[in-house]
């Protein structure tokens, strides 16, 4: 989404653009679980405050050992196999998420408020570089109804669903992706 954001409003600065496994807006394409639902409407409110309040939920999982957070994004039964295939891959996520969590959850938070609570600051039919979505087919977090959802509103956008592989897709399609944006 960031990357779509600069092909917006930079044009000139992006050749291509990849959307792997991004989570389109929860109004089109519902993947907030209900119980968050609340939180989310009530942070809409307060926009300026979002960030500090989800600081504070999402502190004790920002303390926790890398390890439960690779669990947390690698929910799925095709994450699992994408991690087994490979044991550095799974070291690479928990070093990857420590460094992610190195200052508490405010990254977390301020990014979950970016998609969210506040308008994301760009339209997805303004970015015109070619772009192509990459989804996993076995992914139970962001299914590929996002991908299809970026793919109706970037011009010429392509929707890649990969077969067998789940919400890590960057994992297991990473050349592909490389490849796309080159």
């Amino acid at each position: 989404r960031v990357a779509l954001a600069l092909a917006a409003r930079r044009p000139d600065l992006v050749r291509a653009a990849a959307v792997v496994a991004t989570p389109a807006p929860h109004e089109d394409v519902p993947w907030i679980p209900e119980e968050h639902i609340a939180l989310i409407e009530q942070l809409k409110g307060d926009p300026g405050s979002a960030t500090a309040a989800l600081t504070q939920v999402f502190a004790e999982m920002a303390a926790a050992p890398a390890a439960a957070a690779v669990e947390m994004v690698g929910a799925g039964p095709a994450d699992e196999a994408a991690l087994a295939a490979d044991p550095s891959r799974g070291a690479r996520l928990e070093a990857m998420l420590a460094e992610a969590f190195a200052q508490g959850a405010v990254g977390m938070a301020a990014d979950i408020v970016s998609y969210t609570v506040v308008p994301w600051g760009f339209d997805p039919i303004a970015a015109e570089a070619p772009t192509t979505a990459f989804y996993g087919d076995g992914d139970v977090m962001i299914s590929p109804a996002h991908g299809e959802w970026y793919a109706s509103r970037v011009a010429g956008a392509e929707l890649r669903v990969v077969p067998d592989s789940g919400h890590l897709v960057a994992l297991t399609a990473w050349a592909d992706i490389l490849a796309a944006v080159v």
